[in-house]
């Protein structure tokens, strides 16, 4: 509430209460990390994809295998609802900061021109992890 000065204002008039304010809080930060139980479902369907026959097998049976994939930080990142439009986002701000910035034209014409680029950031980024 610090943060927010106009939201401390409304909790001191009466117009929200504070237990109102945490619950909201609280509710965002848990849209924001998936639980334990999300992340091995996840895990468990991009199993499936990779591997069709793991169907046949109880998820009962591949709970331990996928909670040792879970604690070696395998699932972490998987939220399948919004990783494809995520990434479909952020390479569509990436190709028009290369646009706005005049290093390309325009994405269709200079393909080869964003290989290149592209190829470049990630052997600076995977430099930059060392």
């Amino acid at each position: 509430m610090k943060a927010n000065p106009a939201v401390a204002g409304a909790v001191k008039s009466g117009k929200i209460t504070k237990d109102n304010v945490l619950a909201g809080i609280k509710a965002r930060e848990g849209e924001r990390s998936p639980t334990e139980e999300e992340q091995l479902e996840a895990l468990y369907q991009k199993l499936l994809k990779e591997d069709r026959t793991l169907g046949r097998t109880p998820k009962a049976q591949l709970m331990p295998r996928l909670k040792a994939m879970l604690e070696r930080g395998e699932g972490k990142t998987l939220r399948p609802e919004k990783s494809t439009r995520q990434r479909r986002m952020t390479y569509g701000l990436y190709f028009n900061e290369l646009i706005e910035s005049g290093q390309i034209e325009r994405f269709d014409k200079d393909l080869k021109r964003v290989h290149d680029i592209g190829s470049a950031e990630i052997l600076r980024q995977g430099q930059k992890k060392r």
